[in-house]
């Protein structure tokens, strides 16, 4: 498919509604994955459950897809999926990926989508209770 053609595809399935996560791949083989303001970034996490940016894709662990504004800063929602499921890890808003500053609620998810902890932050501090729950989906007292 010409990238052209393409491009009208991505665009009519977005405006219906299609998570853009599932075109990560062909986003990025095609040079496109900074189309319209939008970044992918890939991590490898190490040993320590650090996440290393890497930009060897076959290496990554997860990935991250951020929406810029005019000034160049996180838009919107920021949403870290896993690699091997495609599925949800983390979602939340940013003031800062670097350093990396949250802001409003905040939730991380285990492999089989069970919410794993939320929390709200403003300008990067915690405020109020840090919730978590066990991966059957039971809150942890």
């Amino acid at each position: 498919m010409s990238p052209a053609k393409w491009i009208c595809t991505f665009m009519v399935a977005a405006a219906a509604g299609a998570s853009a996560y599932i075109y990560r791949d062909e986003l990025y083989e095609l040079g496109l994955d900074t189309l319209y303001g939008v970044e992918t970034f890939y991590y490898l996490e190490n040993e320590e459950g650090e996440w290393l940016q890497t930009s060897d894709t076959s290496q990554a662990t997860h990935y991250r897809i951020v929406r810029r504004n005019d000034a160049g800063k996180p838009k919107g929602k920021v949403r870290d999926y896993f690699i091997d499921n495609k599925g949800l890890h983390w979602e939340g808003h940013l003031i800062s990926l670097e350093p990396f500053v949250p802001d409003g609620i905040c939730s991380t998810y285990y492999k089989n989508g069970q919410l794993h902890n939320a929390g709200e932050y403003v300008n990067g501090e915690l405020q109020g209770p840090f919730n978590e729950w066990y991966a059957d989906g039971h809150q942890k007292l």
